[in-house]
């Protein structure tokens, strides 16, 4: 059986909620589908349809790709949108740069180009997908390059992730946590 996977460095549940207050402090729309609490983490590799068999070597790959980091420092920066078509499409939350997250990012490639996945072409631009645009308001504008003060925390694992497609939207299922070496 196939499974859509992705690989993602995990957001504390203080943090998630904090980045829900700061959103709905600028603009406050329930009629919107924000992504839900549970959703907000920097996506690092996405695997997309992969058989389930594969899931111990990925699992083993990664635990070797945590074992060497420490936790580091993540600081956001700003709000922003993607566009398509030359129309806002997502929404999201950026963070200032980060060597230790590019690392991470760079090895997490290293690491799944070995298994034969393709390494990615694009830069590595880091983000939480906080909305994803059908019908663009106005009133998102609000959020446009609106920089964010001194929200941070200590980025100390990384995470396998399963995400399920429903009509109501993406379900996603943490398969397996990988912490970082202490100290």
């Amino acid at each position: 059986m196939n499974h859509r996977i992705f690989i993602a460095a995990d957001v504390p549940d203080k943090i998630q909620e904090e980045i829900i207050k700061l959103r709905n402090e600028i603009y406050i729309n329930n009629n919107l589908s924000w992504e839900k609490k549970e959703k907000l983490h920097f996506t690092l590799k996405f695997l997309g349809e992969t058989d389930e068999n594969l899931i111990p070597k990925f699992s083993e790959a990664i635990k070797k790709v945590a074992a060497g980091f420490s936790p580091f420092g993540i600081r956001f920066s700003n709000f922003g949108f993607f566009n398509k078509l030359g129309k806002p499409s997502v929404l999201w939350l950026g963070i200032e740069e980060s060597i230790e997250l590019n690392n991470l990012f760079d090895n997490i490639e290293n690491s799944m180009a070995e298994i034969g996945f393709e390494k990615e072409k694009k830069k590595f631009h880091a983000h939480l997908t906080l909305l994803r645009i059908k019908n663009y308001l106005e009133e998102l504008k609000k959020f446009d390059k609106k920089p964010i003060d001194s929200l941070s925390f200590s980025c100390n694992s990384i995470s396998l992730v399963k995400s399920e497609l429903f009509r109501t939207g993406s379900v996603y299922t943490t398969l397996n946590k990988f912490n970082f070496k202490e100290g």
